[in-house]
């Protein structure tokens, strides 16, 4: 089988030379957006040598801004490209995902898993709790996180500014809601068909599309609200994403997800899990060793 993965990266080239040297193989496709915000020379001269990779260029080329649409934006377009190259799957990682089996173990998993997608949708129980205002405060409320310029201390400071007068006149700025709302991780593993379903479902909807402008963190919900109910259909596995991120750390955490180090490991392992996130050059350097060691056995 032929597999795409599809990453966001706008830091840490050397770290994302060690990914793709970990699953580089001649049925393994790279589509790379590097964020149009930073330069790209580091990141392709890391990645010199390597087959199979491909990088956005042009209008295809996306400045992705942490929650907002552009994030959206930039998965339709590695999702697109990935679809050229008629690939049986596609997996979406950031440059913060490492993976954590070898080559040989992941092509054996899909090729007997009976074209079997896999994403993360929030437990039914969370989702009962958050769609009465987490869900709609991301969708029903404007916001302004794609303000051209983002990179600059001052257009992030007015991104602040204008998001808190967006939050107190939303009352008055009028919103169609969405039907069939689900949410979930933002990371997935899709079958080729659910990546033509999602495509063609959106070719065809230009206004479900639209609709996700100015909302925030909606890269969590548009994909899984598109499929909801869909599972059966398309052959997802909804509650397992083949990832292994610790929402509920055992150690203190300044922030969540958990960026992980040596201590996750035997967790990673006995997971099962094909990828781990959050995975920082310095932090979880020792993890990395560890990982590539098991990999390399």
């Amino acid at each position: 089988m032929k597999h795409a993965f599809i990453i966001q990266v706008h830091a840490y080239p050397e770290q994302l030379k060690e990914i793709v040297s970990l699953l580089a193989s001649q049925n393994h496709y790279f589509i790379i957006n590097i964020d149009k915000k930073v330069p790209d020379v580091k990141f392709k001269e890391a990645l010199n040598g390597f087959g199979n990779v491909i990088f956005t260029e042009g209008r295809r080329r996306i400045s992705v801004n942490h929650a907002g649409f552009s994030q959206i934006e930039c998965t339709i377009n590695l999702l697109r490209m990935a679809q050229e190259l008629n690939v049986d799957y596609v997996h979406s990682l950031s440059g913060q995902d490492f993976p954590c089996v070898d080559n040989d173990t992941f092509d054996a998993f899909f090729e007997k898993c009976g074209n079997k997608s896999y994403m993360h949708y929030d437990s039914p129980e969370k989702a009962r709790l958050w769609s009465k205002n987490k869900y709609p405060d991301r969708y029903m409320r404007y916001y302004a996180y794609d303000m051209p310029g983002r990179n600059h201390l001052l257009i992030k400071a007015l991104a602040v500014v204008v998001n808190d007068l967006l939050k107190y006149t939303s009352a008055f700025l009028h919103r169609n809601p969405i039907s069939n709302v689900a949410a979930g991780w933002s990371w997935f593993t899709w079958h080729k068909n659910v990546v033509n379903y999602v495509l063609t479902y959106i070719d065809n909807n230009p206004l479900f599309l639209k609709r996700f402008k100015y909302t925030a963190c909606c890269d969590e919900v548009i994909f899984h609200t598109l499929l909801n109910g869909k599972d059966a259909e398309l052959n997802i596995e909804k509650y397992n994403s083949l990832r292994f991120v610790e929402w509920h750390p055992k150690r203190p955490s300044k922030s969540l997800p958990l960026v992980l180090n040596e201590q996750e490991y035997d967790d990673i392992v006995q997971s099962g899990a094909f990828f781990c996130r959050k995975i920082h050059p310095e932090v979880s350097a020792k993890l990395k060793e560890m990982l590539k060691r098991n990999i390399c056995l």
